[in-house]
């Protein structure tokens, strides 16, 4: 950190500052000043870089996981980090000037447990710290008479009411503009969707029901990438694990509480009513409002959401258990209060161990944090005097395309260039009026995966894969399966990948897919899914007798290339 030119680092170090929980570096300034407080938990700095590219550099580089807005020239948002305390930061591009706001928040994210009050009281306040902060600087530096929009603590219901139907159509306007899969959306009537929701909208009486309508928009397009992000109101489900199993709703899992120990419900239990409504109904409405590319990923979605209700309420469930009779049961909906009791929410990034006849099993389980690859290479020794590797990504939702390849450049020995094209709609105003055909920006490979480390695996890979697996997980498959490099065992992938561009609404945000991936000879995956080289379904026996068929089969795979 640094005052001015008079009190910069006197070591040679480069200046440093900090935006949410980076730090960093400037290279290529002419002046800067800092402003603090004597703990360093309030910040405001302003820097005069030497072009107009330097400054840009560092503004690129300030992004992170965060909820908010990030757009060509200001970035203003919280960090979402479960690692590390976060921060709270607006900052401000403006030719070869940066402008840096921040406050500090001594927490970290935990979803092990609920939040206290005091928690969302210091972010709120540190929000409208951060905000004040702002408006007192643009009255310094911009106009005497600035004055800032800062929403009202009480709106009046007529407000809401505008509020939320300015929500719809900057929703509406965004997906018109950047969804980059509208024109292969025959039919959907997207220019008629404005005037049918919005009279909807201005009826709804509570938010959820508002957001509801969202929902339901966006998922008439069909695209895992363009939908409603978090819940709708404060719902929640019993400390269950549902997945379609044969196309059936059962149990996969079951949480370690008081009451689901003494209710004894088996694995391999198919739901038949919930709530009094057969599960055929309750399928048919959940299936409206989730934002899906394929039908095999909105459907395993539909099912995890079968049981949800109010948080804190109860359902009421019929289910059939194998070999057994319907039974009634009432179950609590209180999986939020706990999360460490539920095993499929409590996994480790990595999971590694040694299976039979030198094969190694490592679940990637995440490609969202950098300690992913890390945690791999820690046990790249083991994995390195191993005959086969099984690398198991059914539970990968994505995170980082960058993370997944830096993990395949340990298992090759030459580079690879054969990763997913991707395109992205152009528009140009001029051409719209003169009722030209869409255009695209075609954006070649998404690079080449170098070699990295010491040395390589080079010995036979299996990659176990189901329709949760997801996103950047997606990416991490197309070099794979492009180069043979390995073979695929399970079901097909959720089948949505790309860059969504998120646009904040009025008390929620939207995350809309700009970018179109495909493999390097032309193949869709998005909206149909990598498939497997080795198809492999569960059965509901499999699951009520703890077999897992995936894995065995991916062994059996794994053999056959060690005999050739």
């Amino acid at each position: 950190m640094y005052l001015d030119e008079t009190s910069a680092p006197q070591d040679g170090a480069s200046p440093r500052i900090r935006v949410g929980v980076k730090h960093l570096v400037l290279d290529g300034i002419e002046w800067g000043h800092h402003y603090s407080d004597s703990e360093q938990k309030k910040w405001a700095d302003i820097v005069r870089f030497s072009d107009v590219d330097s400054a840009r550099a560092v503004f690129q580089r300030s992004r992170q996981w965060h909820s908010g807005i990030y757009t060509q020239d200001h970035f203003a948002f919280f960090t979402t980090s479960m690692e590390e305390p976060n921060g709270i930061s607006i900052l401000i591009l403006k030719d070869e000037y940066l402008v840096n706001i921040g406050r500090d928040l001594p927490f970290v994210l935990s979803y092990e447990e609920e939040n206290p009050p005091e928690r969302a009281q210091e972010a709120s306040a540190a929000i409208d710290e951060v905000l004040t902060a702002t408006e007192a600087l643009a009255r310094s530096i911009v106009a005497p008479d600035f004055v800032g929009y800062i929403p009202k603590a009480r709106p009046t219901d007529a407000e809401i009411r505008d509020l939320r139907m300015a929500g719809f159509a900057k929703m509406w306007s965004a997906v018109k503009q950047n969804f980059v899969f509208l024109d292969q959306r025959p039919n959907v009537d997207w220019e008629g969707i404005l005037p049918s929701y919005l009279p909807r909208v201005a009826r709804a009486e509570s938010h959820a029901e508002y957001l509801g309508l969202v929902e339901e928009a966006l998922a008439l397009l069909e695209d895992g990438h363009t939908r409603l992000l978090g819940s709708i109101g404060q719902n929640d489900i019993p400390v269950l694990r549902i997945e379609s199993v044969e196309g059936r709703p059962v149990v996969t899992e079951v949480g370690d509480t008081p009451e689901l120990v003494q209710a004894g419900i088996a694995v391999g239990a198919e739901i038949i009513e919930v709530d009094g409504v057969p599960f055929e109904d309750l399928l048919e409405q959940r299936l409206r409002r989730i934002s899906a590319s394929t039908p095999h990923d909105r459907r395993d979605r539909a099912y995890r959401s079968l049981l949800q209700g109010p948080a804190g309420d109860t359902a009421t469930v019929i289910l059939r258990e194998p070999n057994r009779e319907p039974r009634t049961i009432r179950l609590n909906r209180n999986l939020q209060e706990n999360r460490s009791a539920a095993p499929w929410l409590s996994r480790p990034r990595l999971e590694y161990r040694e299976l039979e006849d030198g094969i190694s099993y490592v679940a990637l389980n995440s490609f969202g944090s950098d300690r992913i690859v890390e945690e791999f290479d820690e046990h790249f020794g083991r994995i390195a005097a191993s005959k086969a590797l099984i690398l198991d990504i059914r539970e990968n939702g994505g995170g980082s395309t960058g993370n997944g390849f830096a993990i395949i450049a340990r298992l090759i020995e030459d580079q690879i260039g054969e990763t997913s094209t991707w395109r992205t709609r152009l528009y140009r105003p001029t051409f719209e009026a003169w009722g030209r055909p869409s255009e695209w920006h075609e954006g070649g490979d998404s690079g080449v995966i170098e070699p990295r480390g010491d040395s390589a695996f080079t010995g036979p890979v299996a990659v176990l894969i189901g329709p949760r697996t997801f996103s950047a997980a997606e990416d991490f498959l197309v070099p794979l399966k492009a180069t043979k490099r390995a073979v695929l065992v399970g079901s097909a992938t959720g089948g949505s990948t790309g860059q969504p561009i998120v646009v904040p609404i009025y008390q929620a945000a939207v995350s809309i897919c700009t970018k179109w991936d495909r493999f390097p000879d032309g193949t869709e995956f998005v909206g149909v899914g990598v498939r497997p080289n080795v198809p492999v379904e569960r059965t509901i026996e499999d699951v009520a007798r703890g077999i897992d068929p995936v894995l065995q089969a991916a062994i059996v795979a794994m053999h056959d290339r060690l005999q050739r």
